[in-house]
C-alpha cells in the first residue's frame, strides 16, 4: 500500500494478509537535458521492521522509458541508496546520500520499490520517502 499522509510517501504490509505485497511509487518524468553531474537524493525512515531482508527492503530504481503506465514494461536499472535497516530508529529519516545519474540524459523517471508479506510477519514493515531531490550544473 502506498499513501501520502504528512507529507511523505508510506509503503506498509502491516496490515495486509497477501503473500506478497509489490508496492512502486514512480515520480513523474525528469528532463535532464541540459544538465550534468546530476544527483538523486532522498530522505527515508522505517518503522514495524523485524529482520534486515532482501524481501523486506526499500529499492530504488531509474528508467528511460517508463510509458507512464506499466512498471513490469520498462527496464528498470537499479541503484544504489543507503536505506534504512531494522537497527535505525523507528521513524528516523536518514539521507540517501548523493546517487549519481551522469549516465542518464533526457527524460528518466525515478521509483520507490517495497516488497513485503503479510503472511510471514516477520517480512512486514514499512518505510517511508520524503524529500526527493535532484541536484545537476547546468
Amino acid at each position: 500500500m502506498v499513501y501520502s499522509g504528512n507529507g511523505y510517501a508510506e509503503f506498509n504490509t502491516t496490515s495486509t494478509t497477501a503473500a506478497e505485497n509489490v508496492a512502486w511509487l514512480v515520480s513523474p518524468k525528469i528532463n535532464l537535458t541540459g544538465y550534468k553531474n546530476a544527483v538523486l537524493s532522498f530522505r527515508s525512515a522505517q518503522h514495524d521492521l523485524k529482520v534486515d531482508s532482501p524481501l523486506n527492503t526499500l529499492e530504488v530504481y531509474i528508467s528511460s522509458n517508463f510509458d507512464g503506465a506499466s512498471v513490469t514494461k520498462a527496464k528498470w536499472t537499479k541503484v544504489e541508496a543507503k536505506v534504512p535497516t531494522l537497527s535505525t530508529p523507528s521513524r528516523e529519516f536518514i539521507s540517501s546520500g548523493g546517487i549519481d545519474l551522469s549516465a542518464y540524459s533526457g527524460n528518466i523517471n525515478v521509483a520507490f520499490k517495497y516488497i513485503g508479506s503479510g503472511k510471514d510477519k516477520t517480512l512486514n514493515g514499512a518505510f517511508m520517502v520524503d524529500d526527493i531531490k535532484i541536484f545537476g550544473e547546468k
